[in-house]
């Protein structure tokens, strides 16, 4: 069982790392995943992740007794928003330039063009 849940880390992990490229692909779900999956593979590794800081202040809770605490859910949710915001303003953005400046576009995609072929 031990190999399944390094293997499955090992799939989220890469996957969660394809998603810091792709804006549209979700990283931290798949990392939340590769973590849970890499510590129900190794004693020594979930005892590891247990003793940060990190960890006993936001997850210790829900390991005991099953319950996110309020805050956690709070700042997940700012962190949520803050990448929402991001990732929108990043897409009016692109297509404010992509409406205004057709030709700027067109040597972009010719100079990827040049660059990869």
């Amino acid at each position: 069982m031990k190999i399944v849940y390094i293997g499955m880390g090992i799939f989220f992990l890469v996957t969660g790392l394809i998603g810091l490229f792709l804006p549209i692909f979700p990283t931290v779900p798949f990392l939340l995943m590769a973590l849970i999956c890499f510590m129900k593979a190794s004693e020594r590794f979930r005892l590891w992740v247990r003793r940060r800081k990190f960890y006993k202040k936001h997850f210790m809770k829900y390991e005991v007794n099953g319950q996110i605490p309020l805050k956690t859910k709070i700042y997940l949710g700012i962190i949520s928003l803050a990448f929402a915001a991001a990732f929108v303003s990043a897409v009016v953005i692109l297509l404010f330039v992509i409406k205004n400046n057709k030709e700027l576009v067109y040597s972009f995609f010719e100079f990827l063009k040049e660059t990869l072929l």
